[in-house]
């Protein structure tokens, strides 16, 4: 879909406060209500950058690390039990390079990005505009997604390719006991819980 004008006005970032301040928790309480649909238990660690936040729809139990760039003007669904490791990078639009302008023009184009149930996404990847990441996907370390991921493949590389598979049994085993990873609180882990 085409665009021409994108509304950032609804871009935030926390800046040097962080959620993990009395004026960062406060500011992510403020800015959580301007997403489309937000679950519960969601931790934001350090300093992320969203733009079009009334396109981004959170799950339940989700941590997203130091450094997100999310660019959700064209839409975004992250599912429930979620974990993205620090300096994430998604975008859900592109420059149009077929326009009237080189090197491109002044329209984007927008493409929803979907990550699925219980996916795990590690340090420094790149997600691109119209990806759809597979339920229980683990996506390596400085991997650049380009494609649609499958449920339950191990991604690696620029770009991402699946290097193998999850143990289908096992994945739903636990999937089935509700054997859900759970991030400490900062309090907790300072404390030694």
């Amino acid at each position: 879909m085409l665009i021409n004008n994108m509304n950032l006005n609804k871009a935030f970032s926390l800046g040097r406060y962080g959620t993990n301040t009395i004026i960062g928790k406060i500011y992510f309480f403020l800015i959580k209500k301007s997403f489309f649909k937000t679950g519960k238990n969601i931790q934001i660690i350090g300093i992320p950058f969203f733009s079009g936040i009334e396109n981004i729809k959170l799950g339940n139990e989700i941590t997203i690390e130091s450094n997100a760039f999310i660019r959700a003007e064209g839409g975004l669904s992250i599912g429930d039990h979620c974990s993205i490791a620090a300096n994430f990078s998604l975008y859900t639009y592109n420059h149009n390079y077929e326009g009237d302008c080189l090197p491109y023009d002044h329209t984007n184009i927008f493409k929803k990005v979907t990550i699925e149930n219980y996916v795990w996404i590690g340090r420094n990847v790149s997600v691109l505009p119209g990806v759809t990441i597979g339920e229980g996907a683990i996506i390596g370390l400085g991997s650049v997604v380009t494609k649609d991921v499958p449920p339950l493949a191990i991604m690696g590389g620029n770009p991402a390719k699946v290097l193998k598979y999850r143990n289908t049994e096992h994945f739903h085993e636990l999937k089935q006991q509700k054997a859900f990873f759970k991030l400490k609180s900062l309090t907790d882990y300072l404390l030694g819980k």
